[in-house]
């Protein structure tokens, strides 16, 4: 399943990433572990969220080109 994450660090930097996983415990996991300096806000497998975040994500890059 399809999860999307919140994360912010110690500055105030903010990261939104998709991470497939079983369940929640295993985002968590897997998030501590690639982002150890991050702190986990919110995890959803909201499909409506993960389309908005995806779509945003693609907009940024054809903008950046």
């Amino acid at each position: 399943m399809e999860y999307i994450i919140h994360m912010i660090d110690e500055h105030g930097n903010s990261k939104v990433k998709h991470i497939e996983a079983v369940n929640v415990k295993e985002v968590e996991r897997k998030a501590k572990k690639k982002y150890p300096s991050y702190e986990i806000g919110r995890i959803s497998d909201d499909q409506s969220q993960i389309d908005y975040y995806t779509t945003i994500k693609d907009m940024q890059k054809t903008k950046d080109k």
